[in-house]
Formats: structure tokens, C-alpha cells, sequence
């Protein structure tokens, strides 16, 4: 009788002993109840128990480190689901998965539609291609800016152009469409109106 009372007083010490073990990953709710995972492995021991008529210490302290090991496994495997998550995360918020911007092939001659552009105080940009592949710009009906066809940078769908005075010209295609001057007398963003050179 007393060695019966003895192995129910240490099973419920090693009860208290899984249950203070177990606090600590009580807070990872996200991938299952950890609390009822041992409460049932406690179970299926006292029920061991009472079925083969008790262990002795050694057994029970050997079933209680197949017990922890399997909650740390259980543990490990939340913890590297909760870091895959946060990893997925981050590369959805850093940019990774975003469309790169494809250039329109349709715009590589915007030159040659003989629009006039037009800023907000009326000046007038006007675009001259010739044979030789020499862009002018002309503000106003003087010729101030020259580059060449082929002398561009290429961001997003807009086209950057250095001049010969190294003034930065910007193509934006839409409709409609803009030219900027960057920089010089006349800076600022020229939109194509309806007027077309002759």
C-alpha cells in the first residue's frame, strides 16, 4: 500500500514538474494548444500506470524524458514555422515580388510625332529630328539643345536624354505625353498639346 501511495506521489511530482516545464511555450497558440499536448501525455502515463500496475522510478523517469524531448521537438518545430512565416513576410513588405516596369517599344520614336509642348507660362518646346539621328530642341522657336537619338538612359518607360551642354531632357510617354528640361533658362515640364509642327 505504501509503495502504491509513493509511485502516485512522485507521478504527480513529474506532473508538476511538466506542467512548470511546459509555461514556458504557452504562448505559441498559433500552431496548436501545447497545454492539452501534455495534459494528454499525463494521461496516457497514469493510465500506464494504473494498467500495469505502476513503474518504478527509473521507467518513469526514462518516460519522462521521452516526454520532454517530445515536446522540445514539438517546440522546435513551432519556433521554425513562426521564423518561415516571419521570413515570408518580410520579402512580401521588402519589394522582392514586384512587376519590374517594361519599357513601351511603341515609344521609341515619340520624336517623330511633331507634337508641340507646352509649360504653364506659354513657352513653347518644339522637337527637330533629322537623318543623321540629331535631336533639337527648340524653346520658343530657338534652337537651344542637341543630342542624338541613341544618347539616352532608359527609367521605368521614360527616356533621359544629355544634351551636348549636358541639360537633362526627360520623355515621359502617356497621354498626354510630357517632356521635362531638368535644368538651364527654361526648367520645368512641357506637355504636348493638340498643335502639331508642320
Amino acid at each position: 500500500m505504501m509503495k502504491k501511495i509513493v509511485r502516485y506521489v512522485v507521478a504527480a511530482f513529474m506532473a508538476v514538474i511538466v506542467l512548470c516545464g511546459l509555461n514556458g511555450c504557452s504562448n505559441i497558440n498559433d500552431y496548436g494548444d501545447t497545454e492539452q499536448m501534455a495534459t494528454e501525455v499525463e494521461d496516457e502515463q497514469i493510465e500506464e500506470q494504473n494498467s500495469s500496475g505502476g513503474m518504478d522510478e527509473a521507467a518513469l523517469n526514462e518516460k519522462h524524458n521521452d516526454t520532454e524531448k517530445t515536446l522540445d521537438e514539438k517546440r522546435g518545430d513551432m519556433e521554425k514555422a513562426l521564423d518561415e512565416e516571419h521570413n515570408d513576410t518580410e520579402k512580401a513588405t521588402s519589394g522582392e515580388d514586384l512587376d519590374v516596369v517594361v519599357p513601351n517599344a511603341a515609344d521609341d520614336d515619340w520624336y517623330m510625332k511633331g507634337n508641340i509642348y507646352t509649360d504653364d507660362e506659354g513657352n513653347q518646346l518644339e522637337v527637330f529630328f533629322n537623318d543623321y539621328g540629331t535631336l533639337e530642341f527648340a524653346v520658343n522657336g530657338l534652337s537651344m539643345y542637341f543630342t542624338t537619338v541613341d544618347n539616352f538612359q532608359q527609367e521605368n518607360n521614360w527616356k533621359v536624354y544629355t544634351c551636348d551642354d549636358g541639360t537633362m531632357i526627360v520623355y515621359y510617354p502617356g497621354e498626354p505625353a510630357h517632356l521635362e528640361i531638368a535644368d538651364g533658362d527654361y526648367t520645368g515640364l512641357y506637355e504636348a498639346g493638340g498643335d502639331k509642327m508642320n
